[in-house]
């Protein structure tokens, strides 16, 4: 069952029961922005208590975002609040004893992380204050709720390791794109037009998803999607139902449905892009790893909408992905029935299914190492391809490289990766600057 994860107090005695500190928070604790500049879901930087044990402080996701929260951990105390707000990915915290100054690793969608600092003032009651300007936290006595802040916390800037090497380059700023998904939910999503394109000019668009499912895109640093739309493409990328940053009613949607709401979800932001001047509806791609990689495989056996796929580290058979990757599935659990006795809604789920219909050409990348998605989910979704009579090609990388190689995997494979998409994509969209004036 998706759920979010919470903080807890449990007693070390056992003399009471256990106490969930953001039972009333609809968010998530930790960081699920994905990025492909570290790995997977590493910026679930641990909480930590302030000197009286009666604050903790935690990252927490919101919509495309990880802000940085205090919560009470006394009963009956203030809700959690966000003491950091604004389009940005905080990734890791930490601060000194006193849990005054601060240190957070930051990135946005146009800078790779920086270290930052910012500082709690204290007025002399035990709450934070100083003329207003700070955050406001609660005293160390036993009053009601802490009153609010009056302004998030400001951060400082403590390193430029980056500045240098973003002199040298022309990055493209996201643009927020709020859609409407399927019944009407609201979609959000993100659309990067190459940097210096000349106005009046349509450019082809690879759309891509998001792995996890449970895990979202965001207001962070990704080096793939600038080097697309530094090659000429629109890269469109969107959270869609399953995705986190929402509440636990938009993650859960999706249990054991993949392929509905959220490839509708996927369908209504592409449309919605597709209908801009500066899109070329007639040249687009689909990308996906992981999740991503089962959705653009399921995308495909749904609709001709696309010129080309790519199909990566992917779940193409749920039915055979139960029992050979490294999380068996459980009876009645996230997927309905029993795989071996009631499989047909894994069956029903699974890309291999529909690869019957797919007519969209296919790069499919893997690797051998990949434990979370064996190397036997791509070889039955290319030999189904090729089966019948689909232009595909399958990589498969060495067993150094694993579930994670676009992220930490070796750097030549890393390489070797981005130099065949953009063949790909150059082979089935044409030159990326081709294209009529709006």
């Amino acid at each position: 069952m998706p759920r979010h994860d919470r903080l807890w107090v449990v007693p070390a005695g056992g003399e009471e029961q256990a106490r969930c500190l953001t039972a009333e928070l609809d968010a998530t604790i930790g960081n699920t922005t994905l990025s492909d500049l570290r790995a997977a879901f590493t910026g679930a930087a641990p909480p930590l208590w302030s000197p009286d044990s009666e604050r903790l402080y935690a990252l927490v996701s919101g919509p495309g975002t990880a802000q940085l929260y205090e919560v009470r951990a006394l009963p009956g105390g203030a809700p959690a609040r966000a003491l950091t707000e604004g389009e940005h990915d905080l990734i890791a915290f930490d601060a000194d004893a006193a849990r005054e100054r601060f240190v957070l690793l930051r990135a946005t969608a146009t800078a790779p992380p920086e270290l930052f600092t910012a500082e709690l003032r204290r007025s002399e009651g035990g709450g934070a204050g100083g003329g207003g300007d700070g955050p406001v936290q609660a005293g160390s006595g036993a009053g009601g709720p802490a009153p609010q802040p009056a302004a998030p916390l400001e951060l400082q800037p403590l390193t430029r390791v980056h500045a240098g090497w973003l002199a040298q380059l022309e990055l493209a700023a996201p643009e927020l794109l709020e859609v409407a998904g399927a019944g009407g939910e609201r979609v959000q999503a993100w659309l990067l037009l190459p940097p210096g394109a000349p106005a009046g000019r349509r450019h082809p668009l690879v759309l891509s998803v998001h792995g996890g499912p449970h895990a979202q895109y965001g207001w962070t640093f990704f080096h793939e999607m600038q080097w697309l739309a530094a090659r000429g493409y629109a890269v469109l990328y969107a959270n869609p139902r399953g995705s986190t940053g929402r509440g636990e009613e938009f993650l859960r949607a999706i249990r054991g449905r993949w392929g509905e709401l959220d490839y509708q979800d996927l369908m209504a932001v592409l449309e919605h892009a597709a209908a801009r001047p500066d899109v070329d509806p007639a040249r687009m791609a689909v990308i996906g790893g992981s999740y991503g990689g089962y959705m653009a495989a399921w995308i495909i056996g749904q609709t001709d909408r696309f010129r080309c796929a790519i199909v990566e580290r992917a779940v193409t058979n749920l039915h055979s992905m139960f029992g050979t990757c490294d999380f068996p599935f459980s009876p009645d659990g996230y997927w309905p029935g029993n795989p071996w006795s009631e499989p047909d809604a894994l069956l029903a789920q699974s890309p291999l299914s529909h690869a019957h219909r797919v007519r969209t050409p296919v790069l499919i990348i893997h690797s051998e190492g990949d434990l979370r998605c064996p190397i036997e989910q791509a070889e039955q979704y290319f030999v189904a391809l090729r089966r019948n009579r689909v232009e595909a090609v399958l990589v498969r990388y060495p067993p150094e490289s694993n579930h994670g190689l676009s992220r930490t995997g070796p750097p030549d494979l890393r390489l070797d990766r981005l130099e065949r998409i953009a063949a790909w994509l150059a082979r089935h969209l044409g030159p990326a600057a081709e294209g009529a004036p709006c």
